[in-house]
C-alpha cells in the first residue's frame, strides 16, 4: 500500500509529488485519467487557447523557463512545460496514466482510504490528494430540442479538429473565458458567425507578443528572470486592486476596456450590449486583444441574448429570433470538480487527508471548492506551493 495517493497529473498533481520528493517522501502514486500529464492544458486544445496570466508568474517558482515563445504562453507550450517538470523532477515514474479513478472509500477500520479504478482494481493509501482541477469536464446546458438539431455540436473543452469550418455557419454560444478566444479563430475560416452573449463581460486587452532571442536570453539569467517576474506581477496588481474593490483601479480598468471596445466598434447598440451592468472586479476579468475586432467583422453578429433551445436546422434566442447554422460550439464552462471520484463517506476531520504536521498540509480534506481556493493576483501554480 503505497502512502499517498494523488488524483490528477496536473499543475497541482504535479508539484504535489515535486513537493512530496522534497520532504523525502517516495511512497505515492499519481493516477491521471488521460494520457499524458497536464490536466487542463491537455484536455483543453480549443484554437486560441492563451494563458490569461503572464507565462513567468504562471509556473512553477522554483522552475523557470526563460524559452516560453510569448509574453502569455499558449497551450501547447504550458503542457509541454508541466511535463518537463514531471520529468525532471521524477514525478512521470509515480504516475499511472490512462486510469480513472471512480470512487474513494474510507475504511475506518484499517484508517486508510479504499481507491476504487474504472476497471475493478483496487487500492488503498494513508492520505488521498484530489488534484483533479475544475476545467476538464465541459458543461452542456439543458435547452428544449438539444438533441433535434441535425448539425454538429461540441463544447471548446471538447474542440473538434477533424471539423473544417471554411463556408460554414457558426454559433458560438457563451461570453467568457472560451468564447472570447474562440470566437476570433472561428471568425479566420466560417462564413458567418453568430455569438450568443447573454452577459457580457470586461475584457481588457491582453497585449500578447512574442519574445525577441535577446529577451529570452535576458531571461536566462537569475537576474533577468527575477526582473520580468517582478514587472508582471506589478502588471496583475491592477486586478487585484479591482477585486479589492479600489475605486481607482475599478475606473482605470474600465477605461482601458472601454477604449479597446470603442476602437474596434463603431456601432453605439453593438457597445452598450457589450458593455456589462456590473463593476471590474465583481467577476472574473477576461483578456484578449482580438475579441472585439472580431466582433466588428461584417460576417459576424453578436445576438445580445441566451439560447433558449435548438430546432434541427439552427438556434433559438430568448428573443424568439432562430437562425440556421451548421455548427454549434458551446463556450458555457465547466462541471466544477466535474472529475472527483465519489467519496463515501464525506471526508472529515477525523479522516486523515493531510500529513502529519510536522510535514505539512496537503491541498485539502474537503471536496468543496473554499473561498480562499483562488485569490486575486495570485495563480495556481503558487497557490499550491503554498498549500
Amino acid at each position: 500500500m503505497a502512502l499517498v495517493g494523488i488524483l490528477g497529473a496536473g499543475l497541482s498533481g504535479v508539484v504535489m509529488g515535486i513537493q512530496l520528493k522534497r520532504l523525502g517522501i517516495d511512497d505515492f502514486v499519481v493516477y491521471e485519467k488521460q494520457s499524458d500529464v497536464g490536466g487542463t492544458w491537455l484536455r483543453n486544445t480549443y484554437p486560441g487557447l492563451h494563458c490569461d496570466l503572464p507565462s513567468h508568474i504562471y509556473c512553477y517558482s522554483f522552475e523557470p523557463n526563460p524559452d516560453f515563445s510569448m509574453v502569455f504562453s499558449g497551450q501547447p507550450e504550458i503542457q509541454a512545460y508541466i511535463r518537463s517538470c514531471a520529468e525532471k523532477y521524477g514525478i512521470a515514474d509515480h504516475i499511472r496514466l490512462n486510469t480513472t479513478v471512480e470512487r474513494a472509500s474510507w475504511q475506518p477500520e484499517d484508517t486508510c482510504w479504499e481507491l476504487e479504478l474504472a476497471e475493478g482494481e483496487r487500492l488503498r493509501h494513508r492520505f488521498v490528494v484530489s488534484a483533479t482541477g475544475g476545467l476538464t469536464e465541459p458543461h452542456y446546458p439543458t435547452l428544449d430540442g438539444f438533441d433535434s438539431f441535425e448539425g454538429l455540436v461540441w463544447h471548446a473543452g471538447s474542440w473538434r479538429h477533424d471539423v473544417e469550418l471554411a463556408g460554414r455557419r457558426v454559433a458560438v454560444v457563451g461570453s467568457a473565458a472560451a468564447a472570447v478566444q474562440v470566437v476570433p479563430e472561428v471568425a479566420k475560416d466560417a462564413a458567418e458567425v453568430f455569438v450568443y452573449s447573454r452577459t457580457p463581460n470586461w475584457v481588457r486587452p491582453r497585449r500578447n507578443r512574442f519574445y525577441t532571442d535577446e529577451e529570452k536570453a535576458e531571461l536566462a539569467t537569475d537576474e533577468g528572470w527575477h526582473r520580468a517576474r517582478r514587472q508582471q506581477y506589478r502588471d496583475t496588481m491592477l486586478w487585484q486592486r479591482a477585486f479589492e474593490k479600489k475605486t481607482d483601479a475599478i475606473e482605470e480598468l474600465r477605461a482601458e476596456v472601454m477604449d479597446q471596445m470603442h476602437a474596434a466598434i463603431s456601432d453605439p447598440d453593438t457597445i452598450a450590449a457589450l458593455t456589462p451592468s456590473f463593476d471590474p472586479g465583481c467577476k472574473r476579468i477576461l483578456v484578449s486583444d482580438d475579441y472585439y475586432p472580431a466582433l466588428a467583422l461584417d460576417h459576424v453578429t453578436l445576438v445580445p441574448h441566451g439560447v433558449t433551445a435548438l430546432t434541427p436546422s439552427g438556434v433559438v434566442s430568448a428573443d424568439g429570433t432562430e437562425v440556421d447554422v451548421d455548427i454549434v460550439i458551446f463556450c458555457i464552462g465547466y462541471k466544477l470538480g466535474g472529475r472527483l471520484p465519489r467519496l463515501v463517506p464525506r471526508p472529515q476531520r477525523s479522516h486523515p487527508a493531510v500529513l502529519p504536521r510536522q510535514l505539512g498540509p496537503l491541498p485539502s480534506r474537503d471536496a468543496r471548492p473554499s473561498p480562499r481556493c483562488v485569490r486575486g493576483a495570485l495563480t495556481p501554480p503558487h497557490i499550491t506551493e503554498r498549500r
